[in-house]
């Protein structure tokens, strides 16, 4: 029998006391599995003026183990940021304390807010996002950017470029999941054929989760000083 049901049994049989001391036994058994904590913003003043951000791309990646749908709109590759379009871009900013969604109509708004905010915040912004950005002509103020994927990468001695396979494993999800942080509720491999059939609400409300939780990693590197390597369960130890 599930919790659910055991509830509704209860309940059949007119035991509605019990019925309701279940529910709150149900209740604090998944409070305990679940950290409700909220992660503080960064302690250090100069960090309150900081931005996270993320971008959608418009046209899909090809996948070499599977054929290209029929009625999608794909560009070469992950290389190929001039053609892939930007659908929208989301963003974190704490001087504000708001989450910001930029897109065809607004995106200007964007280089703006890139040019007042310190540090910029990023997950393989360097190597995606800004590149992507670029070629749509928002261009990123030269040393003003944190990404936390070259940053593990490196507290971790690494270089600051992808090579296989000693890159490999350090995604965002798995990093989070690895520091007990709230994890992706999406593919972005799917996110841009999702907008091309029109479920643009669902494109923005992934991206505006990938901010979110990269805003929780950033915090958490501001605060504690480190992270646990996902490879090695070590505490790694991250300096801006």
């Amino acid at each position: 029998m599930t919790e659910s049901s055991t509830y509704y049994e209860f309940n059949r049989k007119g035991l509605q006391a019990e019925a309701v001391k279940h529910l709150e036994e149900l209740a604090s058994k998944m409070t305990r599995q679940i950290d409700l904590t909220p992660i503080p913003q960064p302690t250090r003043e100069n960090e309150m003026n900081y931005l996270v951000y993320d971008l959608e791309i418009v046209k899909a990646i090809p996948d070499r183990k599977n054929p290209n749908q029929r009625g999608i709109e794909y560009c070469t590759g992950w290389s190929d940021h001039t053609n892939m379009g930007i659908s929208a871009v989301c963003a974190f900013d704490a001087y504000e304390d708001r989450f910001r969604v930029f897109c065809e109509d607004n995106l200007n708004e964007f280089q703006q807010l890139l040019e007042l905010r310190y540090p910029l915040v990023t997950f393989n912004g360097i190597g995606f996002d800004d590149k992507v950005l670029s070629a749509n002509g928002i261009i990123v103020p030269v040393g003003k950017s944190i990404d936390l994927l070259r940053e593990i990468w490196k507290a971790a001695g690494l270089g600051p470029e992808y090579q296989y396979p000693t890159h490999a494993e350090y995604s965002l999800d798995a990093i989070c999941k690895a520091n007990g942080l709230q994890s992706k509720t999406g593919n972005g491999a799917k996110a841009p054929i999702d907008w091309q059939q029109g479920k643009m609400g669902s494109v923005i409300d992934y991206c505006l989760n990938d901010v979110m939780i990269t805003r929780n990693l950033y915090r958490l590197i501001v605060n504690h000083g480190f992270l646990i390597d996902l490879k090695t369960n070590e505490e790694l130890e991250i300096k801006f």
